[in-house]
C-alpha cells in the first residue's frame, strides 16, 4: 500500500510542475511578455551602442518607437479581454497614438489605485534602454 501512495504522490507532484511550467511559458508568450523582452533587448541595443560611442541609426529608433506602441496596443487589448474593460470603439488606434498619455488613464481606471504600481513598471520599462545605455557609458568609459 506505501509504494501506491508514493506512485500516487509522484504522479500527482509531476502534474503540479507541468502546471507551473507550462504557466511560466504561456507568460513569457503573452503580449506583456513580449513587452518586456522587447524593452530588455532594445536596452542591450543601445548599450552596445553605448560602449562604442556611435548614435543608433535611424531605421532602430523607428522600429524601437513603432515595436513599443504596436506592443502597448497588443497588452491593452489583450487586457481588455480580461477585465471586461471597453472603453470605447477605436480604442487600440487612439492607444496606439498617444500610449504615454492613454495608458496612465487605462491603468488608473481598470485597476484603481493598483494602478499607480503598473505606471511606476511601465515607466521603469519604458527608460530601461536609456538606462542601460547610461550606465554602460559611464562604466565602460
Amino acid at each position: 500500500m506505501r509504494c501506491c501512495n508514493w506512485v500516487m504522490t509522484w504522479s500527482i507532484s509531476r502534474y503540479q510542475n507541468t502546471v507551473v511550467a507550462s504557466s511560466i511559458v504561456r507568460g513569457l508568450f503573452s503580449p506583456l511578455g513580449w513587452l518586456v523582452g522587447f524593452w530588455l533587448l532594445s536596452g542591450a541595443h543601445q548599450a552596445v551602442y553605448a560602449h562604442y560611442g556611435v548614435e543608433g541609426s535611424a531605421l532602430s529608433h523607428v522600429l524601437w518607437q513603432w515595436g513599443t506602441s504596436l506592443l502597448i496596443v497588443w497588452w491593452v487589448q489583450d487586457d481588455e479581454r480580461q477585465t471586461g474593460y471597453r472603453p470605447c470603439y477605436e480604442y487600440a488606434a487612439f492607444m496606439f497614438f498617444g500610449w504615454p498619455l492613454l495608458l496612465p488613464d487605462y491603468l488608473l481606471r481598470t485597476r484603481g489605485i493598483r494602478g499607480l504600481l503598473w505606471i511606476s513598471a511601465f515607466s521603469i520599462l519604458f527608460f530601461t534602454p536609456w538606462l542601460f545605455a547610461i550606465a554602460t557609458f559611464y562604466l565602460a568609459g
